[in-house]
């Protein structure tokens, strides 16, 4: 004799098989999504840290002017001690991180700027969504020159 539950749903056992079956799919289609979030979320705060750096070096560079490679290799120094964890800039090669004179003549005076740009290859934790295991991240900040560098002569100053 059947019960009034088997009347009313004859269904019942293959139903709880395919709900099964249906939250699988969604369970790696969602894990699959958080991980990717995750992933932008920390590449989103290794920009915030390239970005702290670059500022950094940025306002280094406003008072103490970049003119010869000595100054260059100042305010490098000053990036990569800018950030140990979560972004460890300190193993930076010097060609991940310039120093450029911007304004008028180019020249390391007053008024003129200076702009760092700091490059970092963040390594995805799973790199299989996108197929590529790095993601290029790149921050340059200006700023202007406030006072002369030693050594350089500017008209008016």
């Amino acid at each position: 004799m059947k019960t009034i539950s088997q009347i009313s749903n004859p269904f019942t056992r293959s139903s709880r098989g395919q709900s099964l079956v249906e939250f699988e799919l969604a369970l790696v289609i969602m894990i699959f999504m958080m991980l990717a979030v995750t992933d932008f979320g920390l590449a989103f705060f290794s920009w915030i840290t390239l970005r702290d750096a670059a500022q950094e070096g940025a306002t280094y560079a406003s008072v103490a002017p970049p003119f010869d490679t000595n100054s260059v290799a100042a305010i490098r120094s000053r990036v990569k001690e800018a950030s140990v964890s979560p972004v460890n800039l300190g193993i930076l090669a010097d060609d991940h991180i310039n120093v450029d004179l911007v304004g008028t003549g180019t020249t390391a005076c007053p008024g003129n700027g200076v702009r760092v740009t700091v490059t970092y290859d963040y390594r995805m934790i799973s790199p299989w969504i996108i197929g590529a295991p790095t993601i290029p991240v790149s921050a340059s900040v200006t700023d202007t020159i406030l006072k002369a560098a030693n050594g350089v002569t500017c008209g008016g100053s």
